[in-house]
């Protein structure tokens, strides 16, 4: 197993009360189903999380099957979705850390 960890992102001011809304509406349009579980090969759990302090600071924690299911993994999202992106975060402090997993559980 491994974990990912990225760090320093930001949501951009005003945009994650819309981002966060997006999600909802688009879980509510397939049934229940979140869009943040991508069918990504040899991905086990992905989550995300800000700063009570700070809301517009972001961490994202990203489970894998093995270090080399998160190497072989690239995004290649849309144009329209990676100019969404740019105008929802800033990611230019982004730190991306990899941990070797000891135990996964889940309710």
């Amino acid at each position: 197993m491994f974990i990912q960890v990225l760090k320093g992102w930001r949501y951009n001011p005003g945009e994650r009360t819309k981002v966060l809304a997006d999600i909802e509406r688009a879980r509510a349009d397939n049934d229940g189903v979140s869009p943040l579980r991508p069918p990504v090969p040899g991905l086990i759990a992905r989550m995300f999380g800000t700063d009570p302090d700070d809301p517009d600071t972001g961490i994202a924690v990203w489970v894998w099957e093995s270090t080399e299911a998160a190497n072989a993994h690239r995004w290649d999202a849309d144009p329209q979705s990676r100019a969404r992106l740019e105008q929802q975060l800033d990611h230019s402090q982004l730190v991306t850390e990899g941990f070797e997993g000891l135990y996964f559980a889940h309710r």
